[in-house]
C-alpha cells in the first residue's frame, strides 16, 4: 500500500492498493486542478499496467466531495489504461456533485460500473 498526502496539513489525499490483479485508489477531498497534477505522477509511479491485466480498477470516491473537468480527465486516462489491460473500471462510492458531473460527461453504466460498497467492487472481479 501506498499513499500521498498533502504536506499542509499532512490529509491524505489518495492512497493505492493492489492485490492480486486488482488495483484500489481510494480519494480523498477534492480532486481539481492542483491535485490531479499530483495524482497522475503519483498513479503512474505505483501503477505497473501489467498487474492489473484482466483484473480491477476500483476508483473509491466515498470521501470526495468535489471533482472538476480536470479529474474528469484523469478518469478518461485511467479508462484508457483499464480497456488496454481489457481491465474492468469501477467508481465506489460516488454522490453528490461528482455523480452529477460524471453522469454530465457520459461515464455512465454502458462504460464502467458503478456500486456503493467495496464489498460490491470487490465481487465484480469474480464476474
Amino acid at each position: 500500500m501506498s499513499n500521498l498526502k498533502n504536506k499542509e496539513n499532512n490529509t491524505q489525499y489518495i492512497e493505492i492498493e493492489t492485490i492480486n490483479n486488482v488495483v484500489t485508489l481510494t480519494f480523498k477531498g477534492e480532486i481539481d486542478a492542483f491535485t490531479v497534477t499530483q495524482f497522475r505522477e503519483y498513479i503512474d509511479k505505483y501503477m505497473i499496467d501489467s498487474s492489473y491485466h484482466g483484473g480491477v480498477i476500483i476508483l473509491d470516491l466515498t470521501q470526495v466531495s468535489f471533482i472538476d473537468s480536470h479529474a474528469v480527465g484523469l478518469f478518461v486516462s485511467l479508462l484508457k489504461r483499464a480497456h488496454k489491460a481489457e481491465t474492468k473500471l469501477v467508481f465506489v462510492g460516488v454522490e453528490g456533485q461528482p455523480k452529477s458531473i460524471l453522469k454530465i460527461v457520459g461515464f455512465n453504466e454502458d462504460i464502467v460500473c458503478y456500486t456503493e460498497t467495496m464489498e460490491g467492487a470487490l465481487s465484480i472481479n469474480t464476474l
